[in-house]
């Protein structure tokens, strides 16, 4: 039975009934948590925040959606000290957790300045092409720059993400072992947002 949606810390089902007053039975898709058929049925409500505490479990199970292994100490307590510093934000539907970024602050000597590094992005398959990863790097760069971030800086070894990245702004570099890094171009990106805002 499905009556409510809390957050996500095992697979969703696809579909979940739910009776009410006498005999009426309403069917309720579990991916967007609103009875099917309703028109704003495809309205799910989309966010992007910062991680709490309780959003922990379900990290760790997007962490397992995307690797295949699981680090023998696991990732519970790390997951929950990058929440207590303030460095996760996580992205939900209808309250369930469908993506994340991670990324930390770093005194960098050659830039003079603090630089935000983003170590994990993850969106769960099922959501991707919908704008979610979008919200979430947009959303990690400003929170970066609020911070007093000079640079935000990231590597990936994925050509999807390396687009995501390079649609906002960020140049490719090489590094020593042939993975890609990603440094945002900050004048090129702060010109474009405040031509999006005019």
């Amino acid at each position: 039975m499905f009556a409510g949606r809390g957050h996500h810390h095992s697979p969703p089902m696809k579909r979940a009934e739910f009776g009410a007053c006498e005999n009426a039975l309403f069917v309720f898709d579990c991916d967007t948590g609103v009875p099917e058929g309703y028109p704003w049925q495809l309205a799910d409500i989309r966010k992007v925040r910062r991680a709490e505490e309780i959003d922990a479990v379900a990290v760790d199970s997007l962490l397992s959606e995307w690797f295949d292994w699981t680090p023998s100490l696991g990732r519970l307590d790390s997951i929950r000290r990058a929440i207590m510093k303030r460095e996760l934000l996580v992205a939900e539907v209808n309250s369930l957790v469908i993506g994340f970024i991670h990324y930390v602050m770093h005194e960098d000597v050659i830039d003079g300045g603090l630089n935000s590094f983003i170590t994990a992005f993850y969106v769960s398959p099922a959501h991707r092409g919908k704008g979610v990863g979008t919200r979430l790097l947009e959303e990690s760069i400003e929170d970066s720059l609020s911070m007093g971030a000079v640079g935000v800086e990231t590597s990936t070894i994925f050509a999807s993400a390396k687009k995501l990245y390079e649609k906002h702004h960020f140049k490719e570099t090489l590094g020593d072992i042939g993975e890609v890094f990603l440094e945002l171009d900050l004048p090129e990106y702060l010109h474009a947002k405040k031509k999006e805002n005019a």
